[in-house]
């Protein structure tokens, strides 16, 4: 079981009743860092994502049993936080504070993040586009519609 606070994520394991931290150290960082997760997200091929307050996001790695990142320098999003996620086939979709971004689930390994796509608002030139550029929510529905 995962479970996310203020003061960074950790993994419960019920049978041996103990806790894992997951944090700076595990992030190679020199002074300790806690990370505020905003949502922690399970793709449909089991990567466990965690959108990030000022960090972007993080995504675990089983085989070293870390959490890694790349986008601490906004490598992917122009604006370091993720607020939530979302998945409609093998696309991957990312809500923040500066719009929606997207890429396919075999990329988020790409840790330079060079694929992605970036739906900004045009709405001042299409009154039908998105009209903002900011979203705390996304979701897509049964008949795979994407609400935000």
């Amino acid at each position: 079981m995962w479970v996310s606070t203020s003061y960074g994520i950790y993994k419960l394991n019920k049978e041996k009743l103990t806790a894992t931290s997951y944090g700076a150290v595990e992030l190679n960082q020199k002074t300790p860092v806690w990370y505020f997760c905003t949502k922690m997200f399970m793709t449909r091929e089991g990567h466990l994502l965690c959108g990030i307050w000022n960090a972007g996001y993080l995504i675990f790695d089983e085989t070293k049993d870390s959490f890694i990142t790349d986008n601490r320098d906004g490598h992917f999003l122009s604006n370091t936080t993720v607020f939530n996620f979302a998945q409609l086939n093998s696309t991957i979709f990312f809500a923040g504070p500066n719009g929606l971004f997207s890429c396919t689930e075999k990329d988020l390994y790409d840790l330079g993040f060079k694929s992605y796509n970036h739906y900004p608002s045009d709405s001042d030139v299409d009154p039908s586009d998105i009209i903002s550029n900011s979203f705390n929510a996304i979701l897509v529905d049964s008949v795979d519609n994407l609400w935000l």
